[in-house]
């Protein structure tokens, strides 16, 4: 499982604006990459310090 979370947290690094803290409550908030993908924009709003453009970009990369 450590090495799942490593490799999407690698992937979440490669996406502009999204720093640690957010990569971490995302993967709090959503549990997998997956679920971040099928998730709208506003769903991604409700993550802490996401704003509505890191959101767009994190949707835009996935």
């Amino acid at each position: 499982a450590l090495r799942t979370k490593r490799g999407l947290a690698s992937q979440l690094d490669a996406i502009p604006g999204i720093g640690p803290r957010r990569r971490h409550a995302l993967l709090v908030r959503f549990g997998s990459l997956d679920k971040i993908r099928q998730a709208s924009v506003a769903e991604l709003m409700t993550v802490e310090g996401m704003t509505r453009s890191a959101a767009q970009k994190l949707k835009d990369h996935l």
